[in-house]
């Protein structure tokens, strides 16, 4: 993947159900079998996504990618979010 720039924003699991046309318990099952992107804990039971995640997720449905190779290379990229962040000033 080529080096980005990323805004992070989160989403809540609402917002994502707008954007993608899956039941609540598919998501769930497709994140257990690493085929959707995992949520991000906030504390207690509070969880969230990444929007870039879930917007990227959808453009690989678009590109026909394989679903567990999307979210492996997302899952990557959480390891270098420090340098790819922008931050508003």
């Amino acid at each position: 993947m080529k080096t980005q720039k990323i805004q992070l924003q989160f989403m809540s699991f609402a917002a994502v159900l707008k954007l993608v046309p899956m039941s609540r318990s598919s998501i769930y099952r497709k994140i257990e079998r690493g085929e959707f992107p995992p949520s991000v804990s906030l504390g207690g039971s509070s969880i969230t996504f990444l929007r870039y995640e879930i917007e990227h997720y959808l453009v690989s449905l678009v590109e026909n990618k394989d679903k567990k190779d999307t979210v492996q290379e997302l899952i990557e990229m959480r390891g270098q979010l420090r340098d790819k962040v922008t931050y508003p000033i």
